[in-house]
């Protein structure tokens, strides 16, 4: 009887990792070492992220034990409210205000140890202390985030920081988040244990920030990421940028490494839960009762933020937009809120068109970044698709998926989420390895390169 336990037991907690590596990957080839075969991204994951290789155990929560549960305790249980409250997985942030081309703002979170931000808060500050962007972003801040001085935004930009080689870690939230979500805060939890301080890209709206212009942001939306990169390298160009996106996140940065090519200024993109399809989501959210549970929790979160920025919304000349209680009284699923306000906001004609636009899957073939997936296959908001055969052609894409940990889960049993480590892991290493050596350079396999295909969607323009 005791054996029979452990076995369910087992059935419960453990399941494997598969790590999907390319066909003709590239290396990283030392000159010095002209007989070295050279690194590839599979080597580095093996040295330094053990836990995302081929058949790797993965012990996940014995009473979360599918999809539905991780993804529920992620979603309630670990919300961004508890979070300060428990201080679990509390994070610090400085902001940065970023003054986009289109006369939009975005807000940059800077993490800094509770140490650093509580000799900050000590002194009381005027306004005539903050940057003359600040007057914009009137919404309170909680109680861990405080805007930069005009002094330390001085200091942040000074050339003296331009020889700085430290990693830089640049995290895009998912849908309606920002950088106290509690899947946020467990990486710089992480990060910060190896003394690195990633800053957070807070999408328009979100994460008490305030908009200027009445334009959100979507899956497809990659300008504002595209300035933070120009912008971060513009002061620290000696800095090694490594992207981490999560859920949505992880489209807009799928999508940015596609469309950018060999122009990221990325060392290494990570992606965590990666929408692909999103028609295949949308149709996998509609198939049954708690998919359409999900969606109308997800659509409830979305029309917040209209309504958390409806003072500037209002202001929009675009005819197809309607922000009346008739349109809202017929969004009943996240599908009807893409179909009514985000498809219209950004010209699109239906979500439809929007989804097969957005897709990151698109620029699959196109990323020229070294870059890394990780889904899991009993998502219920993603559904079970993932580009295996699509990726093994591409040189630099490798994709760890896993059959349980759910959208933004993999709570292991110590209520922590697996992911962290090896993440935190993998970019010390390629920065250890590859990225700081001048020695080093990328060997890529040109006949292995995927074709440039003449019908593709590449970038938003707005």
């Amino acid at each position: 009887m005791l054996e029979q336990y452990f076995c369910i037991a087992m059935v419960f907690t453990n399941t494997s990792v598969d790590l999907i590596s390319p066909n003709d990957p590239i290396k990283y080839v030392d000159t010095n070492a002209p007989d070295h075969q050279g690194l590839t991204l599979q080597d580095i994951i093996k040295n330094h992220a053990p836990q995302f290789l081929q058949n790797a155990d993965l012990y996940l929560s014995r009473r979360l034990f599918n999809g539905h549960l991780q993804t529920i305790y992620t979603s309630y249980m670990q919300s961004s409210t508890k979070v300060m409250a428990t201080n679990t997985h509390a994070a610090y942030y400085r902001r940065l205000v970023l003054n986009y081309t289109d006369g939009g703002e975005g807000t940059l979170d800077i993490s800094v140890s509770s140490d650093e931000f509580a000799s900050a808060s000590k002194t009381n500050h005027t306004k005539q202390d903050l940057p003359d962007n600040v007057i914009n972003q009137t919404k309170p801040l909680p109680e861990n985030i405080s805007f930069l001085t005009r002094e330390e935004v001085k200091n942040f930009t000074n050339s003296k920081n331009a020889h700085d080689s430290s990693p830089l870690v640049l995290i895009l939230h998912g849908l309606t988040g920002g950088s106290n979500e509690a899947y946020v805060t467990s990486l710089i939890q992480g990060f910060q244990k190896n003394g690195i301080n990633p800053c957070v890209l807070n999408s328009r709206g979100c994460a008490f920030s305030s908009i200027t212009t009445p334009l959100l942001y979507n899956g497809f939306w990659t300008d504002d990421v595209r300035f933070a990169v120009n912008y971060l390298k513009s002061i620290q160009p000696e800095r090694k940028i490594y992207l981490v996106g999560i859920s949505l996140g992880a489209s807009v940065l799928t999508n940015y490494l596609g469309q950018e090519g060999e122009n990221s200024k990325v060392e290494l993109g990570i992606g965590i839960s990666v929408p692909w399809d999103m028609i295949l989501s949308w149709q996998h959210l509609d198939s049954s009762m708690i998919g359409r549970v999900y969606s109308k929790y997800m659509k409830n979160n979305c029309v917040e933020l209209l309504n958390n920025n409806m003072d500037v919304l209002e202001t929009t000349t675009n005819p197809h937009l309607k922000l009346n209680a008739e349109t809202f009284e017929k969004t009943a699923y996240l599908r009807d809120f893409d179909n009514n306000f985000t498809a219209k906001m950004f010209g699109f004609n239906s979500a439809g068109e929007y989804y097969r636009h957005a897709s990151c899957v698109n620029r699959l073939f196109a990323i020229r970044t070294p870059y890394v997936g990780l889904n899991s296959t009993d998502d219920p908001i993603l559904g079970p698709y993932i580009p295996v055969e699509d990726a093994k052609l591409n040189p630099f894409v490798n994709l760890v998926t896993t059959q349980r940990g759910g959208h933004v889960g993999w709570i292991s049993s110590n209520k922590e989420r697996w992911f962290v480590a090896p993440i935190v892991g993998l970019i010390i290493g390629f920065h250890k390895e590859v990225a700081t050596k001048n020695d080093v350079h990328m060997v890529v396999p040109q006949p292995s390169l995927p074709i440039k295909t003449k019908s593709a969607f590449y970038r938003l323009i707005m």
